[in-house]
């Protein structure tokens, strides 16, 4: 059974309950796979980036059949006279017309458009303005680039071509961190010049150098650089 979410923002959790930490969300025209239900609760798998998570009934519609996908890349978010709002990186189900003001990639080039994320609340698990987390931030930003990436940081770190060094770290590299035990747990965006654009309390712009995240306002470190990389080469000014 396959389902697609109509509503702007969709939880998903990792267990099968309300009170349950959120893993993920889906955001709207995204379809996914029902794979078992246990009372009011759906394990989904997101067809976008192969993430599972619970998914309450309430939020369940049912895929008839397949549309036409096209990105909605204008920021922070579209008004749909049908669905209401729906966030950037979000699926708009072709039908007829386009709305005027339905920007299909983005009208400004990579950094600045990464930067009009610039405050939004972190959110473990989100995915919107309205509360994102690392990997999500750079998963929806790159999604408006035509750049599929998976969901987590560590899948995430899996893809492109290694960095040497800090210092030869161009804008659109993704730069990883890691944890006392040597995981992967944070992942940002490097701008160049020794910048990255993260979220970390928010999401916010740090010197990055060869140890890694540099806060300025507190002094120290924050972050261990861990590795960087570089997907392959893929647009990043609009027309």
């Amino acid at each position: 059974m396959n389902g697609i979410n109509l509503l702007g923002i969709t939880p998903l959790r990792t267990e099968k309950t309300s009170q349950s930490e959120l893993c993920t969300q889906l955001l709207f025209g995204e379809s996914y796979q029902v794979f078992e239900q246990e009372g009011e609760w759906l394990r989904i798998k997101n067809q976008s980036d192969g993430y599972e998570g619970w998914l309450n009934q309430t939020q369940f519609y049912s895929q008839k059949e397949e549309f036409e996908r096209l990105r909605i890349c204008n920021f922070p978010y579209f008004l749909d006279e049908d669905f209401g709002y729906l966030p950037t990186g979000s699926f708009f189900l072709k039908r007829g017309n386009l709305p005027k003001n339905l920007l299909l990639k983005p009208d400004k080039p990579f950094s600045d458009f990464a930067m009009q994320f610039l405050n939004a609340p972190y959110l473990w698990g989100g995915k919107s303005f309205m509360g994102i987390d690392c990997s999500g931030f750079v998963q929806v930003v790159y999604s408006c680039f035509g750049v599929d990436l998976p969901r987590d940081a560590k899948q995430q770190a899996l893809l492109g071509e290694t960095v040497d060094f800090a210092v030869e770290a161009k804008e659109c590299d993704l730069a990883y961190f890691a944890n006392k035990e040597g995981r992967i747990t944070h992942v940002g965006i490097c701008l160049g010049n020794g910048k990255i654009i993260h979220a970390s309390g928010k999401v916010r712009i740090d010197e990055l150098d060869s140890f890694g995240i540099f806060n300025a306002e507190i002094g120290k470190h924050t972050h261990e650089l861990k590795l960087i990389k570089r997907l392959a080469p893929f647009k990043t000014n609009p027309d």
